[in-house]
Parts: structure tokens; C-alpha cells; sequence
């Protein structure tokens, strides 16, 4: 091997070292303001409505997003209890990729389940218990800034399919769903920070009538890439 050969692979392998790997995977924790509230046509005696922050632990992975979202105390007298989770695939279609700029498509196939759950007894009112499987493709776009400094924003539309307490009456439903990231990679070492904004919007329209609800939901989110 010549010297002139051999400084240069040295040259290539110090190069590499010093490239910046991107992370793959962030875990959030937030709260998340919620608005849940009847919209169907025939509103019945009593509700199980309420306006009032959430706990949202969410997991972002590559082709993979987990979701869990609760409080045990909401509506008046703290009288009902909440919680949501939530597992969806995705994937991306790009259609620009630029050194600072990249456009794309995301894609997602996602199953959920919501609770709005009494926790004593009332004659009047029934838990709300909804599993749902979704579908949605939206539009996403990625600015770097620079090295360690990334803002990623996407909006996606979803449709699909809800059923009550795991196999009663069911109906359809929609998400209108708006994502905002804003990464600082690898502060220490290969972990960095994270800090997100989600806006959600679901809206059921079902067979029973008594559960046509709509969920409108902001999530703060601050989190550990890596």
C-alpha cells in the first residue's frame, strides 16, 4: 500500500467518525388538554363530556408509533375516568429530498382504543369504549437547520371503523391529525431532545346514537431522542 493510499483511508475512517448519525427512535412525555364532548343529533339525558388535561406517554420508532394516554379523575366531580391507546405502522413516500428539505407522503395503518369510563354508579349514563383500526396518508416535510438542529411537520387524515366494548354496534369515524417536531440531536453523545406539538380531532358518528362523540385533543410533548 502506498503512503498516498494509505493516508487517504485514514482520512476516509477519521471522516466518518465525525459525521453526525441521525436518532431513529424518540419516547415523549406530555400533557395534553382534551375536549370530549356529544355531537350527535340526539343528545340523551346525561353525558360523559368533559374539558380537562390528560397524561400522554408516546413512543416513536422506526415504522412504528405507541401511544397510551390517561387521568383517572375528569368530568364534574371528578366522576369519570379516561384513557386511550394507540399502535400504527407507517411508512413514507418521499417526493423531494434536498440537503436541508425533504417532502414526502406518510402512510398509516393504526388500531385505537378510547375509554370514558364512569368510575361510580349512575343509571343514566354508559360507558364509552371504542376500538377502532384507521387508515390515513397525509403530507410531511423536514427542514435542517443544521447539524444537530431539525424541525419535522406533518398533517394526515385517517378514516375508519369503530366498534363498542369489542364487538357491539359499531359505525365510522374520522382523525384530522397535525404533528410539529423540533429536534436538537445528540447533545450527549448519540441522545438529544425533542419537544412536540400535536393537534387531533376524532369524530364518531355510530349506530348508537348515545356515543356519537368528538375527541379534540392538543398534546405538549417533551422527549429523548436517540
Amino acid at each position: 500500500m502506498t503512503p498516498i493510499m494509505s493516508f487517504a483511508q485514514m482520512f476516509s475512517v477519521e471522516s466518518d467518525r465525525g459525521q453526525n448519525i441521525l436518532p431513529t427512535s424518540t419516547v415523549f412525555l406530555g400533557l395534553e388538554p382534551v375536549d370530549f364532548f356529544y355531537r350527535g343529533s340526539d343528545k340523551p339525558e346525561g353525558t360523559l363530556s368533559f374539558n380537562e388535561p390528560i397524561y400522554r406517554l408516546r413512543a416513536e420508532l422506526p415504522g412504528l408509533n405507541v401511544s397510551f394516554g390517561y387521568n383517572n379523575r375528569v368530568g364534574d366531580s371528578d366522576s369519570l375516568s379516561y384513557f386511550n391507546v394507540s399502535v400504527g405502522i407507517h411508512g413514507r413516500y418521499g417526493l423531494l429530498s434536498r440537503r436541508s428539505f425533504t417532502l414526502g407522503i406518510p402512510i398509516q395503518l393504526r388500531t385505537d382504543f378510547t375509554q370514558t369510563a364512569l368510575r361510580f354508579n349512575d343509571p343514566i349514563r354508559d360507558d364509552f369504549q371504542q376500538s377502532s383500526a384507521l387508515l390515513g396518508a397525509g403530507l410531511n416535510t423536514m427542514f435542517t437547520i443544521n447539524n444537530q438542529i431539525r424541525i419535522d411537520i406533518s398533517g394526515m387524515p385517517q378514516y375508519g371503523f369503530s366498534v363498542t366494548s369489542f364487538g357491539g354496534t359499531g359505525g365510522s369515524m374520522w382523525v384530522f391529525e397535525g404533528r410539529a417536531r423540533l429536534y436538537f440531536d445528540n447533545l450527549f453523545d448519540n441522545l438529544g431532545l425533542a419537544i412536540g406539538y400535536d393537534w387531533r380531532s376524532t369524530r364518531y358518528n355510530l349506530q348508537d346514537d348515545r356515543f356519537d362523540y368528538q375527541i379534540d385533543a392538543h398534546s405538549f410533548l417533551i422527549g429523548v431522542s436517540f
